[in-house]
């Protein structure tokens, strides 16, 4: 994987003014007529350079406001309250004509399913060339070579033939290094990265969060994660957040927010327990099953024995005892519709070969030659 060529990048101290700030957001659902709050008074600051991460369980919240950063809702969803000011600018306001500018070129997205966040009928080349040629990078030339080598920047192997290829070509992590390649088309200052590594086992996962990392240290964008796993999120963030039903209920630096987090699932408590000098009581003594029942004994019968000659009791059977077997009947054939034992034959035919023959007036040859009608049994 070649290196990227961009300048060298500080984490912007602290004090300085934020690249990304979001106030008091709210977003609000609509769902059969009823209203869902889905985040409720959520603000954050992402320092230029910096990687915070939201952590939380399903449904709390963070890729809400991941998608209302980018303005990428659904219908159904609304911002209600708050603001989002990136680099010194409200947001807020912007028509959306401005944000589309704004959207892929100073702030990308890395969706969360690789798989279906693909045209599945385009190249990935072609995909990867048609973020250039929206923000005016490329022309239709040099679009084709730009996707490779943004492809190789992404850690693609063999990216002349993956460019040549449909994302059903590729596997999961190949697809998500896809979408790397389309977000980091226009150099963007901050990357929002929607769970990239849901979708994936952990040796990709760990190759998708370096290359991530390197990018970070290489182009200087500041990463917005958004996850569930904290362990990623300790790992690999400045910053972290933690959301629950909605808010914001926990704030600062890994180590204040890992091994003991303040905010425990319902009903477990936020403080380790006292430890007391004083001995557990001894454990009640465990009863002991019975003794299984002994098994039943097996009788065996002796097995009949052969004989050489014939017994009082043997027939034609080969064991003593057993009883005399009756010789088959062979059955009589009728005569004129068997011929030997089960063969069938077809009925006794006349030798007269006049056409006009009947039973009733009977036949010329006949009449001539009495017996010729006689019937025959050859």
């Amino acid at each position: 994987m070649s290196s990227l060529p961009a300048p060298e990048v500080v984490v912007a101290p602290a004090g300085t003014t934020p690249l990304l700030e979001i106030d008091d957001l709210r977003v609000d659902y609509r769902v059969r007529g009823a209203v869902v709050h889905a985040v409720r008074s959520v603000s954050l600051r992402v320092a230029p350079g910096e990687t915070v991460a939201i952590v939380g369980e399903s449904g709390s919240g963070k890729s809400t406001t991941a998608h209302a950063v980018l303005r990428l809702l659904p219908r159904s969803a609304e911002q209600v309250g708050g603001r989002i000011v990136f680099d010194g600018r409200d947001l807020t306001g912007v028509g959306e004509r401005s944000f589309r500018a704004l959207r892929g070129r100073d702030i990308a997205l890395i969706p969360q399913d690789p798989v279906t966040s693909l045209n599945p009928v385009v190249p990935i080349g072609t995909q990867v060339a048609e973020a250039l040629l929206v923000h005016g990078l490329a022309d239709r030339r040099s679009a084709p070579r730009e996707a490779v080598r943004l492809l190789t920047e992404a850690g693609m192997p063999d990216p002349e033939l993956r460019a040549r290829q449909y994302p059903s070509q590729l596997s999961g992590g190949m697809c998500q290094r896809a979408l790397i390649a389309i977000a980091i088309a226009a150099r963007p200052r901050l990357l929002v990265a929607d769970e990239p590594t849901s979708a994936l086992d952990v040796t990709v996962q760990r190759q998708i969060l370096d290359h991530i990392g390197l990018l970070r240290t290489t182009i200087g964008t500041s990463v917005l994660l958004i996850t569930h796993d904290l362990g990623v999120a300790v790992e690999r963030a400045d910053r972290l957040l933690v959301m629950q039903d909605g808010a914001v209920v926990e704030e600062g630096p890994p180590p204040s927010c890992w091994p003991t987090p303040a905010t425990r699932t319902p009903g477990r408590s936020s403080t380790p327990p006292p430890v007391s000098s004083t001995p557990p009581p001894a454990a009640p003594p465990v009863a002991t099953a019975p003794a299984p029942a002994p098994a039943r004994a097996r009788i065996s019968v002796p097995a009949p024995t052969r004989q050489s000659g014939p017994g009082p009791l043997s027939g034609p059977g080969p064991l003593s005892g057993s009883p005399p077997v009756a010789a088959p009947v062979p059955r009589t054939p009728r005569a004129g519709t068997l011929r030997g034992p089960g063969a069938r034959t077809r009925p006794a035919r006349r030798r007269c070969g006049s056409r006009d023959s009947s039973r009733s007036t009977g036949c010329r040859a006949r009449r001539a030659a009495p017996g010729c009608c006689a019937p025959s049994t050859g």
